[in-house]
């Protein structure tokens, strides 16, 4: 029976049919109203609340007209999601910079602030923060948080659409994570892992405040740490906070870089054992302690273990060894100076791997290292038993060849994005800062080493422009994005037949562009009647 109260749907009002264009407009509307917060805080401390009343109103405008204009076409094809997340994350990004831009921050710095938090990179062009208004703080903070779960969020509204090959776009995402059995019901797995995620918000919330530090502080850091995302609201990061707050905060890195449903299976479900039998999280702790301790002893060779206290010692170099790992980018200590060279070769391996699949966690994450490994081991078995099979498990369960081969080219592709970084970078930079700023932006992770370390102010604009792509092709895993770049995407979006054409029409426009230019252009002169030598003119003759 329907409801006398019911609305008329709004998809009546849509007279096109584009899930980006949808799913933007929803978004951009839960967006605007999270920005509400700085507003209000704004107003609270008489700091200039223009910068977000403008935007809140073009955002909640532009949504409102792009979910009423708009409508979900009945399927969804692989090209489909891959266009809708370009435009998603794209439009979040222009729709971030717009309060920095307000403020008086250069356009090329407030796009390298809003790409940075969106992606939860953590990179920073802002040399003095503690200058900067509280409002607008909590805004980049915000972008952080809204970075971590805006994937998650578009999860939850695609995948009750999805059929197989929408699913495919979480393979590599998930591969490892223990969740495989959620792809049956994605859209209820995507509203546990928000909930999991307001829980997670809340509960660092409280504790930091309990721990002593002040609201602002508080929400701040609970909203950047969730995400492991780095953004501080001091220019020295953690270095002046107290040991129990580092301490606190170092464990909140770690369960933040798990696995969500692992993290949902221990919170809501109360299954801890899911921490013991994954066996990429005990990886994944077994390795930043493995790590930690050969740094401290590295530390004590070179005769840079200066400090009186050993337990503080060994809390900084466990903090900075988690904060790199699971790329938040906290930092206690400036470890580009004060660590040997070995240990910071070592750091940069562990910037590489990162945190859980599953996580908001960038790298290549420690379920794919596992794979690769594995895998490798199996080769050289091969080559002393050819006859044998063997096959890489994880979690004692067999994985598929298709996802070892996946695991292999995130890696690869990692590797040489990282590669290309330092090469662009080596221009304007050193050779060892060049390779830390590229791996750090790649992975998400942020600070640079060097005149880098705070900050990336000292960059040329061209320079900025190229970390903000190398943020975005880390947070998209690279290999989506090169997809876009192939034909077989654009055959897939607008079919063969309509690749063909578009083919066709830049084939024919680029040689009538040149003719333009070079004022051979002929067509595009009105034809007139041809005029003879005596004035008259040659057309046909006709009855009238």
């Amino acid at each position: 029976m329907n409801s006398p109260f019911k609305l008329v749907h709004l998809d009546a009002y849509a007279k096109y049919e584009s899930r980006s264009m949808h799913v933007l407009g929803i978004v951009l509307f839960f967006v605007s109203l999270l920005m509400v917060p700085s507003l209000v805080v704004s107003k609270i401390l008489g700091e200039n609340s223009f910068i977000f009343f403008l935007p809140i109103a073009i955002g909640l405008t532009l949504s409102m007209y792009l979910f009423l204009r708009f409508k979900n076409p009945p399927t969804m094809r692989p090209a489909d999601g891959l266009l809708m997340i370009s435009t998603l994350w794209l439009a979040l990004f222009a729709f971030g910079t717009i309060p920095y831009l307000i403020h008086g921050i250069p356009l090329v710095d407030a796009i390298f602030e809003s790409v940075s938090g969106f992606t939860t990179a953590g990179a920073t062009t802002i040399a003095n923060l503690e200058q900067m208004p509280r409002s607008l703080l909590i805004w980049r903070s915000m972008t952080q948080w809204i970075g971590g779960i805006i994937i998650v969020m578009v999860f939850m509204f695609i995948m009750p659409m999805v059929v197989t090959g929408g699913r495919s776009l979480l393979t590599n995402e998930m591969s490892g994570s223990g969740g495989g059995n959620l792809y049956l019901k994605m859209g209820k797995a995507a509203k546990q892992y928000i909930l999991v995620y307001i829980i997670l918000t809340l509960a660092y919330l409280i504790i930091l405040m309990l721990l002593g530090l002040s609201a602002f502080e508080s929400c701040n850091i609970a909203m950047c740490v969730i995400c492991t995302g780095g953004f501080m609201i001091t220019n020295d990061s953690f270095a002046n906070y107290d040991m129990h707050i580092r301490i606190a905060v170092l464990f909140f890195m770690l369960f933040s870089a798990t696995n969500f449903y692992i993290q949902y299976r221990a919170i809501v479900k109360h299954e801890v054992k899911g921490l013991t039998l994954s066996e990429e999280f005990k990886t994944m702790c077994i390795w930043f302690g493995c790590v930690s301790v050969l740094v401290c002893l590295l530390m004590a060779i070179n005769g840079s273990w200066t400090d009186d206290s050993p337990l503080k010692s060994f809390v900084d170099v466990f903090f900075s060894v988690v904060s790199i790992g699971t790329t938040t980018g906290f930092t206690t200590l400036d470890y580009t100076t004060e660590w040997p060279f070995l240990g910071m070769s070592i750091l940069l391996l562990v910037m590489i791997v990162g945190g859980s699949t599953g996580s908001t966690s960038g790298g290549i994450k420690t379920a794919r290292a596992i794979i690769l490994i594995k895998s490798m081991v199996n080769e050289i078995r091969k080559t002393i038993h050819p006859n044998a099979v063997y096959s890489v498990k994880l979690d004692k369960r067999g994985i598929d060849e298709s996802v070892v081969h996946s695991a292999t080219v995130v890696v690869i592709m990692f590797v040489i994005t990282i590669f290309i970084g330092m090469i662009v970078f080596d221009s304007i930079m050193s050779m060892d800062e060049a390779l830390f700023a590229s791996t750090a932006l790649v992975t998400g992770t942020g600070p640079g080493m060097g005149r880098l370390f705070g900050d990336y102010a000292p960059m040329p604009e061209w320079a900025k422009l190229f970390a903000c792509a190398l943020m975005i092709l880390g947070r998209m895993e690279i290999v989506s994005i090169l997809v876009m770049f192939t034909p077989g995407f654009w055959k897939e979006l607008f079919g063969a037949r309509g690749f063909n054409n578009m083919v066709n029409n830049v084939k024919t426009a680029v040689p009538r562009m040149k003719d333009r230019i070079k004022g051979n252009d002929k067509q595009d002169v009105p034809e007139t009647p041809a005029d003879t030598e005596d004035g008259t003119d040659i057309l046909p003759e006709t009855d009238g």
